[in-house]
C-alpha cells in the first residue's frame, strides 16, 4: 500500500460513472427488464426508486427509510424490509450516493486514519485486521471506507485530512497513538470519532474500543506462574497508557493468590516503541542483571517478542531454554516465529467492525456517540505453543 505522508488520496470514478463488481456502468441507468423478460435479459428501463416502491408494494419513502438504515426511526417491520431488499437485491439497485447525500446529508463514507509513526502502518498485522473488520461491516451496511496514514502523535506536524475537514464522510475511526492536540482539531470540528485502543493521555474524551488487556496480562502471568516461572518481565512503551497499564497490572496482580510467589519486572523502552526496535535495548537490560536475578520469561508486543527470538541467537542463547516469550497479542507473526510464540489471541477484526458500527448507528440512527459508549473489554484465550518451557518450581531458568 503506498503512504501518503498528509494526505490520504481518494481518486473517484468520472463524473456519472458508477463502478460495481464486474462492470462499469452510467450512474442512474439501472434498468428494469422489459415486460415478460426476467432479471438476466435484456434490459431496456431505468430503475428508479419509485419502480421500487411500486414493485415492492410500498411507499418511496418506505424503500427510503430502508436504504438508508433509518428503520430504527421508523417502525418499519422485519416482513417488509425484506420484501423491499429482495425487490432491490433482484434488480441489483443502488441509490445513487449524491442524491442520497443531498436528501439525507450524509456521504456513506467513514474514513480509517492509522497514526504514520506505527511500525509498518497497514502492513502491521493487528491494524490491518482491525481495517479489514471495519470495512467489512461498512460494506453490509453499504457504506464505503476510506483509508490513510497520517502524523497523529504531534499536533506541530499534523495536517488534517482534507476529507475530514470539509465533511466529506460522515465519520473517522482513528487508530494508534493520538495526541491530545489532534483529538482537539477533531473535536472542534464536530466529526465523529471513535478510537480503537485508548492510545492517548485522556481516553474519557472519546468513545473507544479495546481489547481487555490488562486481564489477558494477567492470564499470561498465571499461565507461566503454572509453569514454573517465578521471575518474570513484562515490556512496556512509556506512552501514558502504557504507565496506567502498568499500574492495573501491578494492582491485579497484587490480590491475586496464584501469583504471590511471583516477582515481577518492569522493562520500559522509549515512548511509542513495542516494535522490533525495542528488542536490543530488552536484550541489554536483561543481560546486565545478575544471573539469579534475570527474568525467565519476557512478556511484549507480538513485534518485540518476534525480534527477541533474534536477540537470544545473536548472544547463543534459545527461547524457550534460556528465556520464554509470550506475545500480548496473537497474529500470524507469531504462528511462524521460530519457535513459534504462545500468545493471548483476541478477534481483532471485532474492534475494527464495532467502531464501524458505532458510527455508523450515530450517522444512520441518531444512536448516542459519547466515552460512555466505550467498549474495551474485548476478552481473548491464551494460544499455547513452543515459545514456553516448564521449569521445576525451585529451579527456574534465566538468560545466561
Amino acid at each position: 500500500m503506498m503512504k501518503y505522508a498528509s494526505e490520504n488520496l481518494t481518486v473517484p470514478p468520472p463524473d456519472g460513472i458508477v463502478l460495481r463488481e464486474g462492470k462499469v456502468q452510467t450512474a442512474g441507468t439501472d434498468v428494469l427488464p422489459s415486460s415478460g423478460s426476467n432479471s438476466g435479459e435484456t434490459m431496456n428501463k431505468r430503475v428508479t426508486i419509485n419502480d421500487i416502491a411500486r414493485e415492492a408494494g410500498v411507499t418511496k419513502s418506505t424503500v427510503s427509510f430502508v436504504l438508508n438504515d433509518r428503520s430504527g426511526r421508523v417502525p418499519i417491520s422485519a416482513a417488509t424490509r425484506e420484501k423491499v431488499m429482495k425487490v432491490v437485491r433482484r434488480y441489483n439497485y443502488q441509490p445513487n450516493p449524491m442524491a442520497r447525500s443531498l436528501t439525507t446529508r450524509q456521504t456513506g463514507i467513514l474514513s480509517f486514519i492509522l497514526s504514520d509513526n506505527m511500525e509498518d502502518g497497514f502492513a502491521n498485522v493487528f491494524f490491518a485486521n482491525c481495517l479489514n473488520g471495519a470495512e467489512l461491516e461498512c460494506r453490509k451496511r453499504g457504506y464505503a471506507l476510506n483509508v490513510g496514514l497520517f502524523n497523529l502523535s504531534c499536533i506541530d506536524s499534523f495536517i488534517f485530512p482534507t476529507p475530514v475537514r470539509q465533511h466529506s464522510v460522515d465519520g473517522v475511526i482513528l487508530a494508534g497513538f493520538v495526541a491530545d492536540g489532534v483529538l482537539d482539531k477533531f473535536c472542534a470540528n464536530h466529526i465523529p470519532c471513535v478510537c480503537i485502543g485508548d492510545y492517548m493521555a485522556h481516553p474519557e474524551r472519546i468513545t473507544t474500543v479495546s481489547n481487555a488487556i490488562t486481564h489477558g496480562s494477567i492470564d499470561i502471568l498465571k499461565y507461566l506462574v503454572r509453569n514454573g516461572h517465578r521471575r518474570i518481565a513484562l515490556h512496556y512503551p512509556t506512552t501514558p497508557r502504557d504507565l496506567r497499564e502498568i499500574e492495573l497490572v501491578k494492582r491485579l496482580a497484587a490480590v491475586e493468590p496464584e501469583l504471590a510467589s511471583c516477582r515481577l519486572s518492569f522493562l520500559l523502552t522509549p515512548e511509542h516503541h513495542a516494535d522490533y526496535a525495542a528488542a536490543s535495548q530488552l536484550m541489554r537490560d536483561i543481560l546486565v542483571m545478575p544471573p539469579a536475578e534475570r527474568p525467565t520469561a519476557l512478556i511484549g508486543s507480538d513485534q518485540t517478542t518476534l525480534a527477541m527470538e533474534r536477540e537470544l541467537r545473536r548472544n547463543h542463547l534459545e527461547c524457550p531454554r534460556d528465556l520464554s516469550l509470550v506475545s500480548t497479542a496473537d497474529t500470524r507473526l507469531c504462528e511462524f516465529a521460530a519457535p513459534a510464540l504462545s500468545a493471548m489471541r483476541y478477534d481483532l477484526g471485532q474492534l475494527g467492525a464495532y467502531a464501524a458500527n458505532l458510527l455508523m448507528d450515530h450517522v444512520l440512527q441518531n444512536a448516542p456517540l459519547t466515552p460512555a459508549q466505550s467498549k474495551n473489554d474485548f476478552s481473548g484465550q491464551l494460544v499455547e505453543r513452543d515459545s514456553v518451557a516448564r521449569l521445576e518450581w525451585n529451579r527456574g531458568s534465566a538468560a545466561k
